[in-house]
């Protein structure tokens, strides 16, 4: 009943899903990008469950891999006197000269921590 109701979804909206638990949000959010065109961002509440979401997404539906982009967070406190991890630094440029090129569909993954921080 649930995918049936995922196919009349209109693009350009926008959808808030609360009380999903398990693997249902993966498969959830899976079904939303095939069956819809263009970007799709998904806000979550941790850096952790950005990257557990992300894990998960690739594991229920390995053929999004190429479309799933996760904007790491800088993992340093903002007094810290050391810079952030060099990985992470070129993750976050990645992040952002994927999301610059024609993307046609996808799903962008953000932890609401990281849109409230500069990007440099």
């Amino acid at each position: 009943m649930l995918f049936r109701q995922i196919h009349d979804l209109k693009t350009n909206k926008n959808y808030q899903f609360k009380g999903i638990k398990g693997l249902a949000l993966p498969l959830l959010l899976a079904e939303i990008i095939n069956n819809n065109q263009g970007l799709n961002l998904v806000l979550t509440e941790s850096a952790h469950e950005s990257i557990v979401l992300e894990e998960e997404l690739e594991l229920c539906a390995p053929e999004l891999k190429d479309k799933i982009f996760h904007f790491p967070a800088w993992d340093t406190l903002p007094y810290d006197v050391f810079s952030p991890n060099p990985e992470i630094v070129s993750q976050r440029l990645a992040f952002l000269h994927n999301i610059s090129q024609n993307i046609d569909s996808g799903i962008l993954i953000i932890p609401t921590n990281n849109l409230m921080q500069r990007l440099s």
